[in-house]
């Protein structure tokens, strides 16, 4: 039995803030993600993504341009739900504009190497 790999740009995987209502953040002693709403940015591409991904029906599947592992598991949940990818990492690659790195797995990650 083989394990089949893919990579994939997903072109910005990145949040669209916006405050809940009645949440005031200067009365917060710092930010924090779970303290706000947030939705997927351009929630149309995603979808369009996500069928991508759906139809090559990979394993592991290597993602480019993924903002956080909160926007990762978003996307991953509310788009690849039925895929079940138990198995995710978002490797940060210290880019000023925070694209990162991702990678969803249906296999454990053991280990993971970065070289920058």
């Amino acid at each position: 039995m083989g394990v089949r790999i893919a990579t994939f740009k997903v072109e910005n995987l990145f949040a669209k803030y916006r405050f809940k209502e009645n949440y005031k953040p200067t009365d917060s002693s710092g930010f924090f993600i779970n303290d706000l709403a947030f939705s997927i940015y351009h929630d149309d591409s995603k979808r369009l993504t996500a069928k991508a991904i759906k139809e090559i029906y990979v394993d592991i599947i290597c993602l480019q341009e993924v903002e956080s592992m909160e926007i990762l598991e978003r996307f991953n949940s509310t788009y690849l739900a039925s895929l079940k990818y138990k198995y995710r990492l978002v490797i940060d690659n210290h880019d000023h504009r925070r694209i990162d790195v991702a990678i969803l797995s249906k296999h454990p990650i053991v280990s993971a190497r970065t070289y920058r």
